[in-house]
């Protein structure tokens, strides 16, 4: 059975001050970046001069801030960035992209 996955691409570079917000409801950790152009904290994504740098920036960041249990497997090929579940039963939920469309997200929750 295929466990549940989020597919993110970067159409065109975010502004500084957006943000995206995915849920995972199972283990209620929430996933949230802030694009910046500078990363100081956790919860930033340093905003690239490319998209596919900028879509890396966003898989290490994730990696880094809330991936340290291996509960996910969070990569970027190109512009988009992958991020599936190690574990079943997890269900994902964008709860805020303010993006504009400069990033659009499609949710694959496991059936």
């Amino acid at each position: 059975m295929a466990k549940s996955s989020v597919t993110i691409t970067f159409n065109s570079l975010p502004l500084v001050g957006e943000e995206i917000i995915i849920l995972d409801d199972i283990i209620a950790k929430i996933l949230s970046e802030d694009f910046v152009s500078i990363r100081k904290a956790t919860g930033q994504t340093r905003i690239a001069s490319t998209t596919s740098a900028t879509a890396y920036n966003y898989a290490q960041a994730l990696n880094l801030d809330y991936n340290s249990s291996g509960v996910y497997n969070i990569y970027s090929s190109g512009n988009v960035v992958t991020i599936e579940a190690t574990l079943s039963n997890i269900d994902f939920i964008v709860t805020s992209n303010t993006t504009l469309g400069k990033v659009t997200i499609v949710v694959n929750n496991e059936t």
